[in-house]
């Protein structure tokens, strides 16, 4: 059995971690963390994912459901999601809206079992063709996302698409898949900006005229593909990303975080590091974010 703590939330590296997480995003106030799903303090056997931030349990289908100890295999983590086999996917409902409605980020560290081959494999999708977005493994070994523009059929679905990181996809260690969708007014009409990142770098970034629209009826998943509810994907067959090339994400998930502003790529590289740096390293950084503090501090003593 698992243990419920994560292979990274040692004591100190719990709390150096978070503290690096939380001085980055909280001194630039540019995204707060609102929804976090971590398999490694997941409840088992229960048939949900609890929602450790917010109040949005994800709901398995497939009944009821435990994470796989991932301890033995896995740098970063001691547990995981296992999908494609008696789970075929996550649904929150429309309870993402809220986020997926403004500018948002979300963060995925995912393993898969293999590069898909033949159809995509959905990894997280809110909304249906015509008003929504999402995010894929594709075929060619990149990441994939489609963000569909104005919420009608006229206009086109943006494509975002990364290089290769197949070598990554099968190393063997988890990898982390960022998507920010960051929408502004720039005294014209709204723009939206989105980014995908993969272990901390930006790989593929597009700004666009107009908006990504929800509806309070369009749910949210992870790891499932569904006719009608897929973010962004089209309905006609002709379409080189329509609804009939993707299918569920065969894999595992081993932490989904859902945050209420696009990131930056600064505050993306910091949450990747909080995981992926090894512990002496942490506490070096950490060392020099508390240094910096006590110089802010003897700056203000002496302009006060």
């Amino acid at each position: 059995m698992y243990s419920n703590t994560p292979s990274y939330f040692t004591p100190k590296s719990f709390i150096l971690g978070g503290a690096i997480v939380a001085f980055l995003l909280s001194s630039s106030a540019n995204a707060v963390l609102v929804h976090e799903y971590s398999a490694s303090l997941d409840f088992p056997g229960n048939g949900s994912w609890t929602d450790e931030v917010g109040s949005v349990n994800l709901t398995f289908t497939g009944g009821t459901t435990s994470p796989v100890d991932v301890s033995g295999n896995s740098s970063y983590f001691s547990a995981a999601y296992a999908f494609g086999g008696s789970i075929t996917g996550g649904s929150a409902g429309t309870n993402w809206n809220a986020v997926a409605g403004s500018s948002s980020s979300y963060e995925m560290w995912i393993r898969p079992n293999a590069i898909p081959i033949g159809t995509r494999q959905t990894l997280l999708e809110i909304g249906n063709p015509f008003f929504g977005m999402s995010f894929s493994l594709d075929t060619d070994g990149s990441i994939l996302a489609l963000l569909k523009q104005g919420g009608t059929n006229s206009l086109p679905t943006i494509v975002l698409n990364t290089s290769d990181v197949s070598s990554l996809l099968t190393s063997g260690e988890f990898v982390q898949v960022v998507l920010t969708v960051d929408k502004n007014d720039p005294g014209s009409g709204i723009q939206t900006t989105g980014t995908l990142y993969v272990n901390g770098g930006q790989q593929a970034s597009l700004t666009f005229d107009g908006d990504i629209d929800l509806v309070s009826s369009n749910p949210g998943g992870i790891a499932r593909f569904s006719y009608d509810q897929m973010g962004g994907a089209q309905r006609d067959a002709g379409n080189p990303y329509s609804q009939n090339t993707f299918s569920n994400y065969e894999g595992e998930i081993s932490l989904l975080r859902l945050y209420d502003n696009a990131m930056s790529a600064g505050e993306v590289q910091a949450v990747y590091d909080s995981i992926a740096i090894p512990e002496p390293q942490t506490y070096w950084i950490v060392g020099c974010i508390g240094a910096l503090l006590i110089v802010r501090g003897m700056v203000r003593r002496k302009r006060s």
